[in-house]
């Protein structure tokens, strides 16, 4: 069946997309989410 799968490459690049997530979200206030569809809420 091969080699076993080398999953670093994928780890790492999920690892930085997560760190983008985390830096982007840093400056957001509670004004700045989306509206939850669950509630109903509308954005201010």
């Amino acid at each position: 069946m091969g080699d076993p799968s080398d999953d670093r490459t994928v780890i790492a690049e999920l690892e930085a997309e997560y760190q983008a997530l985390k830096d982007a979200r840093t400056g957001l206030g509670p004004h700045d989410r989306a509206p939850d569809e669950v509630d109903g809420e509308t954005p201010d």
